[in-house]
């Protein structure tokens, strides 16, 4: 008896020590990335057509798309371990190139003027080290693009049958139009031992000259904070940028994955509604406006996000709109759309919007 006891003694010894010893190397690693991060404007598609003065002009309409593309490979039959369910990695490599691969056609096949995606794996473990943004790029032709990262974790021993891994994730912004410059922002985080598993919280702003010697600026947003009062921090970090560029006379557009309902609260609860926090409109600086806000009911029917515990089951799975857009008053809003793709390819799906740049 003696003898097992010593035997697990010596066993949970080295466990304490496994443990100090990987708690250390996670902690070295951590590292927030620099706020007010310059980042380089590269173009798309091989072979793609570039003009010298390709610029934005107001007086004209022009298509938007956000999208969170669910690392690749969240399509409608995936259960995430992330929001309850069983995987923490995708099934294979070949399925996330090949998802890649359709989510860039039917991109093109939109041809938006403007792309704002977020959840793109770089080089992480649960995408099996694909680098999402090369493949994606390889197929969209004729844009303009920059990336800022997102997520840039050590490798997490978590779940410990399946562990998370690295994640080196990002999200990117594209313009048919000239792009001058791309900053990305850190956003504000908790201050306690959870911000070692949370994303590095960050936006990206990319300006676009006009003609009228104005700038369009879009905001591409992932806001993943679980604590409501980070979020509403990061948010007013947000619209106070977004203002005073207003004040210059800029245009402004945000879109992303807000991490809120955007819908207007009902006065009864849905049950088939994810159950997270309705869009804090009294934030909204003056000026602007939720896009949803102007659409025609039927044409956002459709949630954008599904809950991804279980596969897809239409009308049986709980969904809410993340999704989204916020615009100054310079810009009408022609058409606005969530996408009903059936969560076909992430467990997001796109919003599409027209806007008019008035003069």
């Amino acid at each position: 008896m003696k003898k097992w006891v010593k035997i697990l003694i010596f066993i949970l010894i080295i466990l304490v020590f496994l443990l100090i010893g990987y708690s250390l190397y996670f902690y070295n690693e951590y590292d927030r990335l620099p706020d007010r991060e310059r980042l380089e404007t590269k173009t798309s598609g091989a072979y793609s057509y570039f003009a010298d003065d390709e610029a934005i002009n107001a007086g004209r309409a022009y298509n938007i798309m956000t999208y969170n593309i669910g690392y690749g490979f969240t399509t409608s039959d995936y259960s995430s371990f992330e929001y309850g369910g069983k995987y923490t990695w995708a099934p294979s490599e070949e399925l996330v190139m090949g998802n890649l691969c359709d989510i860039a056609d039917v991109i093109n096949k939109t041809a938006p003027d403007f792309i704002l995606l977020q959840n793109v794996d770089i080089d992480s473990t649960r995408s099996y080290h694909v680098n999402e943004l090369d493949l994606v790029n390889e197929f969209l032709k004729g844009y303009y693009y920059s990336h800022a990262t997102t997520s840039d974790t050590p490798f997490v021993m978590y779940p410990l049958y399946a562990p998370k891994g690295e994640c080196l994730t990002s999200m990117a912004t594209y313009s048919t139009g000239i792009i001058v410059e791309n900053l990305r922002r850190s956003l504000p985080i908790r201050d306690d031992l959870t911000k070692y598993l949370e994303p590095d919280s960050a936006y990206m702003v990319t300006r676009i000259p006009l003609a009228n010697e104005k700038s369009l600026l879009i905001y591409n947003v992932h806001l993943t904070s679980k604590d409501d009062e980070v979020k509403r921090s990061q948010l007013k970090m947000i619209f106070n940028d977004m203002e005073l560029e207003y004040r210059l006379g800029n245009y402004i557009v945000c879109g992303g994955d807000f991490g809120y309902n955007l819908r207007m609260e009902p006065p009864v609860k849905d049950d088939n509604t994810i159950d997270i926090p309705y869009f804090p409109r009294d934030m909204i600086p003056q000026g602007f406006s939720l896009g949803i806000d102007s659409a025609f009911p039927v044409s956002v029917i459709h949630d954008s996000t599904r809950d991804a515990k279980y596969a897809y089951e239409e009308d049986v799975t709980p969904t809410v709109t993340e999704d989204g857009f916020i615009v100054s008053d310079n810009i009408m809003i022609n058409y606005y759309n969530n996408a009903d793709w059936k969560y076909e390819y992430s467990n997001h799906d796109p919003v599409l919007m027209q806007i008019y740049v008035k003069e």
